[in-house]
């Protein structure tokens, strides 16, 4: 996931006059700015970013300097899920699975993507609309009511069967 990120951001920079580090530094784990030894819990790390995104639209952490960002992620409290987007609904089990994959230390986070996305799925995830981000008038259920088509539809997989392609908001 970092490596994918990473080329996301380089080739964006190259098209991009003015995209800077801080797009990658916001899904890059605390590991990544201290030099330690990375293994796939950094990878955990990201992926837990970016189901946080997914959930409130919104990334844990923002700013626009690279080093302030990383500062974040290494000392920050990760912000709950349920206060950045109260509208969501989110569960606290599906709460407390998305911030083990955002804790600090590599240790405490899941070891391996496999119990990350189990622990995901165990969750008895609730359909109900979250922050709205879309366009709006999407076909489809009301992750793509409220998030669009693409991030919408990444929303559903996420919440599998609790999510009604057929439901309308």
């Amino acid at each position: 996931v970092n490596s994918a990120v990473d080329e996301l951001i380089i080739r964006r920079q190259w098209r991009e006059p003015g995209a800077h580090v801080a797009s990658l530094a916001r899904y890059g784990a605390p590991e990544l700015s201290t030099g330690e030894r990375l293994d796939v819990r950094a990878d955990v790390y990201s992926f837990g970013v970016i189901v946080y995104e997914l959930l409130t639209a919104k990334v844990p952490f923002v700013d626009s300097n690279a080093a302030r960002l990383e500062a974040m992620h290494l000392m920050s409290p990760v912000p709950s899920l349920r206060e950045t987007a109260p509208d969501a609904k989110i569960s606290e089990e599906l709460e407390a699975v998305v911030l083990k994959a955002l804790e600090k230390r590599p240790e405490d986070r899941f070891g391996t993507m496999t119990a990350f996305v189990d622990a995901l799925q165990g969750v008895k995830a609730k359909r109900l609309p979250a922050v709205r981000r879309g366009s709006g008038g999407s076909p489809g259920c009301c992750c793509q009511h409220w998030f669009g088509d693409d991030l919408g539809r990444q929303r559903c997989r996420l919440l599998g069967p609790d999510c009604r392609a057929s439901d309308r908001c």
